[in-house]
């Protein structure tokens, strides 16, 4: 681990949090891991702090606790929630078929985790959260769903 530099170690706990898989948590949550992480923040671009904070919230989800200490919780929190939202067009369009049809939703809602939802719907006093996603969110011509948006679906629930 020591000879992995701060975009290899974000790309493993990344990868980690991704796949969700549960023999992952005793290495993916190594305090030996998380000592190096919080050793060598300083040294980890706006890229990795947003792993890192997708990292933490898997690890939140595994242990009901954060991983990394608060204060480098809230940082990667605030580098997360810098990242700019981008609107599809087919969203823009999901968007004017609901206004079309009279229902009332709001777009690019921000979370607490730092995840934006592309709409919420309210329907019926009910709040539905909607993702478009469109051919980037999956892998070739398939139709599985890519590492990010998976991620993203799952923390987002």
């Amino acid at each position: 681990l020591h000879e992995f530099n701060s975009q290899a170690i974000a790309n493993m706990v990344w990868a980690y949090a991704v796949f969700n898989f549960p023999s992952n948590v005793d290495f993916g949550l190594h305090s030996d891991l998380i000592r190096l992480i919080v050793s060598s923040i300083e040294s980890f671009d706006d890229k990795g702090l947003r792993q890192l904070h997708q990292w933490n919230l898997w690890g939140k989800e595994r242990t009901d606790k954060n991983m990394l200490p608060l204060d480098l919780s809230q940082h990667c929190l605030k580098v997360f929630n810098s990242t700019k939202v981008f609107q599809s067009r087919f969203q823009n369009d999901v968007a004017r078929v609901l206004h079309s049809m009279g229902i009332s939703f709001e777009e690019e809602v921000l979370l607490n985790s730092g995840y934006s939802i592309d709409l919420l719907v309210s329907i019926d006093q009910r709040k539905i959260a909607v993702e478009v996603d469109g051919p980037s969110h999956f892998i070739g011509k398939t139709k599985k769903p890519n590492g990010k948006t998976q991620l993203k679906h799952r923390q987002i629930r």
